[in-house]
């Protein structure tokens, strides 16, 4: 099934490489927020989407990449 290569993951590679995964996680999420909150912010200056001002964006961004990233 999908999750199959989740089960059958040996722990011992997983926290061997526990570092790296969570640099990669945390990188995308800042990422993701700065894209998704600056796209906000421009649509919204080009009156495509409800206008927000800076601060409303990033933070519009936040929540949304943390829920993509999960």
């Amino acid at each position: 099934g999908q999750f199959q290569s989740g089960y059958n993951l040996h722990k011992g590679n997983f926290f061997q490489n526990i570092g790296s995964i969570c640099v990669f996680a945390i990188l995308g999420t800042v990422i993701s927020a700065l894209v998704i909150g600056s796209g906000v912010y421009l649509l919204g200056i080009a009156d495509v989407a409800y206008k927000l001002n800076y601060i409303e964006s990033f933070a519009f961004g936040s929540l949304i990449s943390g829920e993509i990233s999960f």
